[in-house]
């Protein structure tokens, strides 16, 4: 993204990864050799110390994130290149840490459907009251004049609508807590970070560190989204634009083959070669390439910059607006026909 952006590498005191810092970490996953490497040892090895891997890696990301997409600028207001607070966790930590974050997930697509779109809201609650899982349908609650609030949700009108936003929904993260490595937590606030929760197992592990590389390569770039991307995220969420998570799925996943590809060349020979997490999406690994496709500049800008809004709520997919150059863009994806593959 070096060029006409204007925006640049954030490197405040105390708040990013300076090159001197970021050295490419050296921790080979001796499971596949490179082409013309040397047999990997059968010997087990000592476990690693989990902090000062997970300190290299979150530092050398962070500073190839900079150096990929934005070679000597120096643009402050930017989350790339800042230090992203993390957590290492336990197998039983992870678990929870998931949970944790399903219920912020969902809390936030249900906040946005009362604040967006209320007609789904009326919708889904009307559907609620009519079922007969009850027993009998029961009189609608609500009217104009007392509308229904998020705050005013009884126990069973919540779990319905916490059901009505999971049905089909990519952001499912029940079983997920076994095979997750690492996951950044979104901030509550503009201004914060967000934090990201790593595996110590994996951090500590010899065999696991090329796996690790990639996943934080992935998180990173969630993390280093602009706070006006999550919104406009958020909107898109609440008015079911099709393929909105897979799209934010695949930008992070494009980011993420890049870059653990440059960390893995650096490798001794026996390293092996970071998989792609989401490589049997074909959604995912199709959406990020198409974004910046289309968007080109534009589509950096807005997603590290923050250059993307909405001009109209009740018409989402068709007033979005891009870039710097303030380009009117259409929402290019479509919703896939039930049963399709």
């Amino acid at each position: 993204m070096a060029g006409a952006s204007g925006y640049g590498a954030l490197q405040q005191p105390g708040g990013g990864y300076g090159a001197s810092q970021s050295p490419v970490p050296l921790y080979a996953a001796n499971t596949q050799a490179k082409p013309g490497a040397p047999a990997a040892s059968s010997s087990p090895a000592a476990p690693l110390n989990a902090d000062q891997v997970t300190d290299a890696m979150m530092a050398y990301f962070a500073q190839a994130y900079l150096d990929t997409y934005f070679p000597k600028q120096n643009v402050p207001q930017l989350r790339v290149g800042k230090k992203i607070p993390y957590e290492l966790v336990s197998d039983q930590g992870m678990e929870a840490a998931l949970k944790k974050q399903a219920e912020l997930v969902y809390e936030r697509l249900l906040k946005g459907r009362f604040d967006l779109n209320m007609p789904w809201v009326e919708e889904k609650l009307h559907l609620y009251y009519d079922s007969d899982k009850l027993g009998k349908p029961r009189p609608y609650p609500y009217s104009k004049a007392n509308p229904p609030t998020l705050e005013g949700l009884d126990r069973e009108e919540k779990a319905a609508l916490f059901g009505a936003l999971k049905s089909g929904r990519f952001t499912d993260m029940s079983g997920e807590a076994a095979h997750t490595v690492a996951f950044f937590q979104r901030p509550d606030t503009p201004g914060a970070t967000g934090k990201m929760f790593v595996r110590k197992l994996a951090a500590e592990d010899p065999t696991s560190q090329s796996e690790l590389a990639g996943t934080i390569a992935h998180e990173l770039g969630h993390a280093y989204a602009d706070a006006n991307w999550w919104e406009f995220y958020d909107i898109a969420n609440a008015f079911d634009l099709p393929l909105i998570e897979k799209l934010t799925e695949g930008i992070a996943t494009t980011f993420e083959e890049k870059l653990s590809r440059a960390w893995w060349d650096q490798q001794p020979g026996g390293t092996e070669l970071p998989m792609i997490g989401y490589r049997n999406d074909k959604d995912i690994m199709r959406l990020g390439p198409e974004f910046f496709k289309i968007l080109k500049q534009a589509g950096y800008e807005a997603y590290f910059g923050g250059w993307i809004k909405v001009g109209n709520v009740n018409n989402v997919a068709n007033t979005i607006i891009v870039g710097q150059s303030k380009t009117r863009w259409s929402w290019p994806w479509k919703a896939k026909k039930s049963g399709a593959k």
